[in-house]
């Protein structure tokens, strides 16, 4: 094998590819992309056992075909280092398993272990098309992904929950303490009802190789037991976490006592402000609205106060007073882009739900969100 191809075509590929390749697992061959060159074509290939994910970058000067694996990690900081406007010619000593990639007078021999060490992944067969926008589809796993766990025992809040049937998508994510709720419409009919759980690493994988920009469609195609998706030169598979998943729009609350609405910065900037003060253990801020006013107030076991009053127009109902952990409130607010956020106050007053204030009709790619966050005791 041997060709030569500019750093800049593939730094970006290798830079995902290095994300995949599991580091902190001891298995070698995790560690390692395979390359592959066949009909003036490269083709990268990286895997942790649970996501692949494969980049087809093409090549104009090829002297020879062939195969190897190489330490992802390694390759990618070789590119860094030389600079993406530089050319490297790659060439693939066999007998040795060492792999010479030379660019700006530099020669580098990297040990490059056969392709057949290289683990296999699933193929995934046909399945459920799912299309979307590819700046919709990023945008909802972007809404949805900070609010999963990372290490909760119950499989069901480490992924984003994909239902859906006709046109309509839902989108569900939670970390036991608040919930993201997307709405969508998709571009093309569902021919069966959908559901499915996507882990985390795989949400924030697919929304990597997609455009935030771009109105052309993207399929997820859904198995049983994988997601695919091919764009913008990638093709991933990733497993799915399969588990019974509760029925979370029991949660969402029905019955709305009062709301408020408050400016989206203004109000995430105070309850920031006031949470300097807060218990670090449970990082709570009183939140008390009433007589067309406001309050934040925070307090720790060291009797520290800080409290915030501000006036607010058209609320002038019944006095309710809840706490909330600060940083929950700050996050999900970030996620909210409009310049007013409506919060609803149900009964009972067990949570507190977050959405957007929006004007005029809902486009038809538009995301209508709710976000449910649980009151704690401070």
């Amino acid at each position: 094998m041997k060709f030569t191809v500019l750093f800049s075509e593939i730094t970006d590929q290798l830079k995902e590819m290095s994300r995949i390749a599991a580091s902190n697992k001891p298995e070698a061959s995790m560690q390692n992309i395979l390359m592959t060159v066949k009909d003036k074509k490269l083709i990268m290939r990286s895997t942790d056992g649970n996501i692949e994910l494969e980049a087809e970058v093409p090549l104009v000067d090829v002297e020879s075909d062939g195969a190897t694996t190489i330490n992802a990690g390694k390759l990618f900081e070789v590119c860094s280092k030389s600079g993406k406007s530089s050319a490297a010619t790659i060439s693939l000593d066999a007998d040795a398993q060492m792999l010479q990639v030379e660019a700006d007078n530099t020669v580098y021999e990297i040990r490059s272990p056969s392709a057949d060490t290289f683990p296999s992944f699933e193929d995934v067969n046909e399945g459920l098309t799912v299309t979307l926008k590819q700046k919709q589809l990023k945008e909802l796993l972007e809404m949805a992904g900070f609010c999963v766990t990372n290490d909760d025992f119950r499989d069901y809040l480490r992924g984003i929950r994909f239902e859906g049937e006709d046109k309509h998508l839902s989108v569900f994510s939670s970390d036991g303490h608040r919930m993201a709720i997307l709405e969508t419409t998709l571009l093309e009919p569902l021919t069966e009802p959908l559901g499915a759980l996507l882990t985390k690493n795989s949400a924030i994988q697919i929304s990597n190789i997609i455009d935030a920009n771009s109105d052309q469609p993207v399929n997820l195609i859904i198995t049983k037991n994988t997601v695919s998706v091919n764009c913008n030169g990638y093709k991933l598979k990733s497993k799915l976490i399969v588990c019974a998943y509760p029925n979370v729009r029991s949660v969402i609350p029905e019955n709305i006592d009062s709301t408020v609405e408050v400016n989206t910065k203004r109000f995430s900037s105070l309850v920031s402000r006031v949470a300097v003060i807060s218990s670090k253990r449970v990082n709570g801020v009183t939140m008390t609205f009433g007589n067309n006013s406001y309050s934040l107030r925070a307090s720790n076991s060291e009797r520290e106060t800080a409290v915030h009053t501000e006036k607010i127009d058209g609320y002038s109902g019944a006095v309710v007073e809840v706490s909330l952990n600060a940083s929950y409130v700050i996050e999900t607010l970030s996620h909210i882009k409009t310049d007013n956020t409506k919060l609803y106050f149900p009964s009972p007053l067990n949570s507190v739900l977050f959405a957007p204030v929006t004007e005029g009709s809902p486009k038809s790619d538009s995301i209508q969100a709710k976000y449910i966050i649980s009151k704690i005791a401070v």
